[in-house]
């Protein structure tokens, strides 16, 4: 038997009024993020996999943290890789709202592998799932979008969104090379990019006066000793004399073991002493 055409289970009208009572109550009870998108530079045809990504624009927005009292997930745990991050939470945000922050930009939705920076945790989160139809057709509508969301391991991904605090990650945690210039002049730009005449460029991560040593992460394509390497803002151009790769994170940073590793020699992991490592001692 056909429903009862009497009730019209969601007119236009009621349709608007709900969207509007949903998106008034996110602005009052949610958090202001940034939405960042994902750009794909090259992918793996076969295995379906982003060999190199970047980021770089940014959308802010208000969102509804659906996690009220802490983020889920299995939190800061201690494995055999060291303290790891896996926080989760789940958001939620309008339909309308999203649309309208992202009018023009070509994306019709919420993709998996954008990332949320939350501002007041200073937070990076990566969406690992969008979920549109929840709650499910009330008034024949889906009204907004429920993001599942992990905390995002940064793997050299190019971050450029002009948000000074969201771009400081891959200033703080990309591979860099060091390198130490000589016979030139002008002071670089933290953030601007240096550029060599081979069109090799990089990011300016640190740049010390005192000592000429430039540190660059970003890197499009390798430089070279005799380089010189142009500042895109400031103007600053000094000649590279040498070239040190630098896989530590900071040398201020106590969990940062990149340095220990590579100065350690066999002997600090195996005991030649040993006569019988598989049996009983001689």
């Amino acid at each position: 038997m056909a429903r009862n055409t009497y009730f019209s289970q969601g007119s236009t009208l009621e349709k608007n009024l709900y969207e509007d009572m949903i998106i008034e109550a996110i602005k009052i009870y949610g958090q202001d993020v940034y939405y960042i998108p994902r750009t794909i530079v090259s992918e793996d045809d076969i295995f379906n996999e982003d060999i190199e990504s970047k980021f770089d624009n940014s959308y802010i927005m208000e969102m509804y943290l659906d996690n009220t009292d802490q983020f889920e997930g299995d939190q800061q745990i201690l494995s055999k890789f060291g303290i790891e991050n896996r926080d989760a939470a789940t958001l939620i945000v309008a339909k309308r709202t999203w649309e309208k922050s992202l009018f023009g930009t070509g994306q019709d939705r919420p993709n998996e592998g954008d990332l949320i920076y939350f501002s007041l945790t200073k937070t990076l989160m990566e969406i690992t799932f969008v979920e549109h139809e929840q709650p499910f057709y009330q008034l024949k509508n889906l009204p907004v979008y429920r993001l599942s969301v992990e905390a995002f391991e940064y793997a050299d991904e190019a971050i450029d969104t002009g948000i000074e605090e969201i771009d400081e990650i891959e200033l703080t945690y990309a591979s860099r090379i060091a390198c130490t210039m000589t016979s030139g002049s002008g002071t670089y730009t933290v953030g601007e990019v240096v550029s060599a005449a081979d069109g090799a460029a990089g990011e300016v991560a640190v740049w010390d006066s005192s000592t000429s040593k430039l540190s660059v992460v970003g890197l499009s394509s390798n430089f070279s000793v005799g380089d010189v390497l142009t500042g895109g803002s400031s103007g600053a151009a000094y000649t590279i004399d040498s070239i040190d790769t630098i896989n530590t994170v900071d040398d201020s940073d106590p969990y940062a073991d990149n340095d220990v590793f590579e100065s350690a020699t066999v002997s600090d992991y195996l005991d030649f002493s040993e006569v019988n490592p598989f049996g009983e001692p001689i």
